[in-house]
């Protein structure tokens, strides 16, 4: 589990989950799970092409999650996640730290999600 970065406000997305779910709350604990995953998986495979500097790896694994960056529709995190499928002309550095930032909070507010499923 990502752990919660100090004094960062919590991302709040509107998923209306049911569209996925038909209610069924144990479904939608799968949905939220998988999708926590592959905001990790996505994070990771960042890290990754970066460390090596070829970011095919990245680019292969943001068409394998793009069924969660749809559900999240979350146009500043789709955003940055273009200008780091291609770099050129744009601050390398600064797209990196507002990725990791943003795919943080999108685990935390799902993770969120699944705590208040079970109470």
């Amino acid at each position: 589990m990502t752990a919660p970065v100090p004094n960062r406000k919590i991302k709040t997305l509107t998923i209306d989950f049911s569209l996925y779910t038909d209610g069924d709350p144990s479904f939608k604990n799968e949905l939220v799970l998988m999708m926590i995953d592959n905001m990790k998986e996505l994070l990771e495979s960042f890290d990754s092409s970066k460390a090596v500097n070829d970011l095919s790896g990245f680019r292969k694994t943001v068409h394998k999650v793009m069924s969660t960056l749809s559900i999240i529709d979350d146009q500043d995190l789709i955003s940055v996640i273009e200008r780091l499928k291609d770099p050129v002309g744009t601050d390398a550095r600064e797209n990196a730290a507002v990725f990791k930032s943003l795919c943080a909070n999108i685990i935390d507010f799902l993770t969120g999600e699944l705590d208040a499923a079970q109470h």
